[in-house]
């Protein structure tokens, strides 16, 4: 199936713009102005995850998780991706000081 996306940013920066592409989840195909951007990050295997810092490996634009990683790290999910979010499934969440006293909980 084509889909035709437009994410807007979730970084504090005014001037982040959303990202926009197509994307052929049978063929893989990116196309559209953040193809580039999308393709590069793919080239680099891994990426940033939420909670940060954490991160995932990629591999696969005709992956659903993968393509979810990729646009969520920085820019809001669209509804057909937001249930292939990778989920963090280590730690406790705690946010520690360097000597390891618990300052508060990560929301995830």
């Amino acid at each position: 199936m084509l889909y035709h996306f437009s994410c807007p940013s979730m970084s504090g920066n005014p001037n982040a713009g959303p990202l926009v592409f197509d994307w052929d989840d049978e063929t893989g195909e990116v196309t559209g102005p953040a193809a580039e951007e999308i393709l590069s990050v793919f080239m680099r295997g891994e990426v940033d995850a939420h909670p940060l810092p954490w991160g995932v490996s990629i591999s696969s634009t005709k992956n659903r998780t993968d393509m979810a990683a990729v646009v969520g790290c920085f820019h809001r999910l669209p509804p057909e991706l937001a249930d292939a979010y990778p989920q963090y499934k280590g730690g406790d969440g705690a946010i520690r000081d360097l000597d390891g006293n618990i300052l508060g909980y990560m929301d995830f």
